[in-house]
């Protein structure tokens, strides 16, 4: 499977079904992930991957989101889809424990991660708190301990957003 954005060709290793990706698909690419969304909903991620930043909350590192001319979907089976005048919201594809706060068990996979590893209890919390502080909604990210910060938030929304 391939992505071709703006010419430019990725190899795509995997994908998993998305409700918010224009293709009902994000896409895995060595380090990156990528998800096709409409320029709309670009500008709120644009604005949120922003607050983020300023905010320092832990989100993916190298989150972007930019503006494209066409994207191209070509499956395995040689079959394209083209999507025209879109954003792709990229970000680093992270290893580590999945957890999604909205979702059955995504509390307890954080309280059990800093039972096991209390040293970044005090980290997770804060970011935790940040995130509640700055309205995040649909929190969603990795719990790792290979990287510098132990938790990091994915595809951010708040109560804004959609």
């Amino acid at each position: 499977m391939k992505l071709i954005i703006d010419g430019s060709t990725q190899t795509i290793t995997s994908s998993t079904e998305s409700r918010e990706s224009l293709s009902k698909k994000i896409y895995f690419s060595g380090l990156s992930v990528f998800k096709i969304i409409s320029r709309t909903q670009g500008s709120v991620v644009k604005s949120l991957i922003n607050r983020a930043k300023t905010e320092q909350i832990p989100i993916a590192n190298e989150s972007r989101c930019y503006d494209v001319t066409k994207v191209t979907v070509q499956e395995d089976d040689k079959t394209t889809k083209d999507y025209t005048n879109v954003c792709i919201y990229q970000s680093e594809r992270h290893i580590g424990e999945f957890f999604q706060l909205s979702k059955p068990g995504g509390f307890s996979k954080i309280e059990t991660f800093k039972r096991n590893n209390p040293q970044h209890k005090d980290a997770i919390d804060r970011a935790l708190k940040a995130a509640e502080r700055i309205g995040m909604t649909d929190i969603q990210g990795f719990l790792c301990q290979e990287k510098g910060m132990p938790i990091r938030f994915i595809d951010p929304h708040w109560r804004t957003s959609s």
